[in-house]
């Protein structure tokens, strides 16, 4: 450990779901702040990206277990995230298992095998979460209750990684990603409605997430640790029932 410690190379980010939306302008803004960034996708974009399924935890440790070793990691960020529709008691068992291996027992791993580097760095673990960890709708069980599992991980993991880890989650509203897309039309009336009912009047960009990520990961939120912050345009500022 203590050559990784020495290393005189930009500390690491290790960021999940790299390949597109949220995951693509976290990586590219930590890049900026001058951390080195490896990405995780299950399709690699380039050479600083390994390909992964974080379904596969095997493969997850035996890709990430070099890279621990000979790197000093400052901060985790998981972005990537499997949603699968269906109401309570409809999805299929495999579905739920995958859906939990990826959206939270993957980042449980991978902090683990990063502590040692995020301690001695006094690094940062941030989860991206989603308003369905907070409130949902319909035929959306799994992923909202994997949100909700990811957020209770980080209130645990703060108390455990502390005082050296900050652990956080954000938690955005509708944001302009292919998952958003790949579910609603963006000219028909849902999106309209969903515009409609934001206080913003409007889906957020994804460099804004990747910039409230950054300030979490940054020397100025040393004393946030344990925390969900919104980012979703007032959404769950209205109730439900208005």
């Amino acid at each position: 450990m203590s050559d990784v410690v020495n290393d005189t190379r930009p500390d690491l980010a290790i960021v999940t779901g790299t390949s597109s939306g949220i995951g693509a302008a976290i990586a590219k803004t930590l890049r900026a702040t001058g951390l080195d960034v490896v990405g995780i996708s299950r399709s690699a974009a380039d050479e600083t990206t390994l390909q992964v399924d974080l379904a596969d935890l095997a493969a997850l440790r035996t890709a990430l277990e070099p890279i621990v070793a000979e790197r000093r990691v400052r901060t985790v960020v998981h972005s990537a995230a499997l949603q699968v529709l269906g109401a309570a008691g409809t999805v299929s068992t495999a579905d739920w298992l995958a859906s939990l291996q990826v959206n939270v027992v993957a980042m449980d791993v991978i902090v683990g095998l990063a502590t040692p580097g995020l301690r001695a760095a006094r690094g940062s673990v941030v989860a991206v979460s989603s308003v369905h960890g907070t409130a949902t709708s319909n035929a959306i069980a799994v992923y909202a209750s994997t949100k909700g599992a990811m957020e209770a991980w980080v209130r645990a993991a703060a108390l455990d990684l502390g005082p050296e880890i900050t652990v956080n989650a954000v938690a955005p509203g509708a944001t302009d990603t292919p998952m958003l897309w790949a579910h609603l039309d963006p000219a028909g009336p849902e999106a309209a409605r969903l515009v409609e009912r934001t206080p913003v009047q409007r889906v957020a960009d994804p460099q804004e997430v990747a910039d409230l990520v950054a300030f979490l990961v940054s020397d100025k939120a040393r004393f946030i640790t344990g925390s969900v912050l919104r980012i979703d345009g007032g959404a769950l500022a209205r109730l439900g029932t208005e």
